[in-house]
């Protein structure tokens, strides 16, 4: 189980980078179509796993 500093620590980059999309995407839109969203959800998958991935494997 995750204690709050560690949950805390993976999940709030997470909302910055939310925000910072969110500010960005009618432009990145604009100038490269609808695969700047497809794009920016894999990365965030990716990112989110890697960033999951030591504090899972250290609870098993």
């Amino acid at each position: 189980m995750l204690d709050l500093f560690v949950a805390g620590s993976i999940f709030a980059p997470c909302g910055v980078g939310f925000v910072r999309a969110s500010l960005a995407v009618p432009q990145l839109v604009a100038r490269w179509g609808n695969k700047v969203i497809v794009a920016g959800a894999t990365l965030f998958a990716s990112r989110l796993a890697s960033s999951l991935s030591p504090t899972l494997t250290r609870q098993l």
